[in-house]
């Protein structure tokens, strides 16, 4: 998944099926966020620095010429939550039908809630959208976040969060992506092992210290150490915060490398320190942090991902 810069700072929420396996259904045909970004006063020029500003990627990737076959008549439109539906092959579902709400998550659970907002992606353009009135206005700046959610109706990963943020015209388009069933519910499968297994090494990890023995957590196992080991002679670090970096991964006894893909999508996360060295599991590459589990398939490495504890 590709995420815009502003997405996280304006406390927008991906729900996914690690999240929320019931979203799963018994449909054949689920779909996953495959990106979501933002657009400033309806501006879709990148490299400004005004909140909300569009990046590069998207503009390339979705803003179509007036003479393209699927031009995007609606690209300009400032304060608007945008739906896209690709089909396995990336071309656009036409009349794709996508549910909005701004009521909450829960009224998912209620079979009397009638205030769904339903609307079908363009034929032309593939996209669909509401348009945000004032009461949509939230301050992401004290933790806030927008009234607004979206999804496919059915089988549908969910974007909730969504609104204006301090009343700014920020646009928001979400692209979902249909996969196969059996492929959202084999990662599921083998995240829940990844968290099973951490969770029991960090378990192990505290008794050990409650009982005052030294531990050190090293992918999903827990190795015991006496008190009395003879102390390694002083290493030396590098300056600055790359140093003061590198000796903290040493003291929870996890490999650091800079460069790693896992150690910077959770340090742009917020996932904070790591539990785990890297592990594989059912053809994942995964990474335990305080804030989540980071995964991404093998050979995969410019689609990582997280899933909660």
């Amino acid at each position: 998944m590709r995420k815009g810069d502003w997405i996280d700072k304006f406390n927008v929420k991906i729900v996914s099926f690690a999240d929320r396996p019931d979203l799963l259904g018994n449909e054949e045909t689920v779909y996953v966020v495959k990106d979501i970004f933002t657009t400033r006063d309806g501006s879709w020029e990148p490299g400004k620095s005004d909140p909300g500003a569009v990046q590069q990627w998207a503009r390339d990737t979705y803003l179509r010429a007036f003479s393209a076959p699927d031009y995007f008549d609606d690209a300009g439109a400032d304060h608007h939550l945008f739906s896209r539906v690709e089909a396995a092959d990336g071309k656009h579902v036409v009349e794709a039908p996508i549910v909005y709400w701004s009521d909450g998550l829960g009224k998912l659970e209620d079979p009397r809630y009638d205030g769904y907002v339903n609307v079908k992606t363009k034929e032309r353009s593939g996209w669909g959208n509401v348009v945000l009135s004032p009461g949509a206005n939230y301050y992401p700046d004290q933790g806030k976040s927008g009234p607004w959610s979206m999804k496919v109706k059915g089988a549908s990963e969910i974007v909730t969060g969504l609104g204006m943020p301090v009343s700014m015209h920020v646009s928001f388009f979400v692209v979902w992506q249909a996969v196969p069933r059996s492929q959202v519910v084999g990662a599921t499968s083998a995240l829940a092992q990844v968290t099973a297994a951490v969770t029991a090494a960090v378990g192990s990890a505290q008794a050990a210290i409650s009982a005052g023995v030294g531990v050190v957590v090293s992918g999903a196992s827990a190795i015991l150490e006496t008190p009395d080991v003879p102390a390694d002679p002083p290493k030396v670090y590098p300056e600055g915060v790359s140093g003061i970096r590198q000796a903290a991964w040493d003291t929870v006894g996890i490999n650091y490398n800079p460069e790693a893909a896992f150690s910077r999508y959770a340090r742009e996360h917020g996932l904070a320190i790591p539990l785990t060295n890297e592990f594989d599991v059912n053809g994942y590459r995964c990474q335990g942090f305080v804030g989540g589990i980071v995964y991404a398939k093998i050979g995969d490495w410019g689609n990582v991902q997280h899933a909660t504890w």
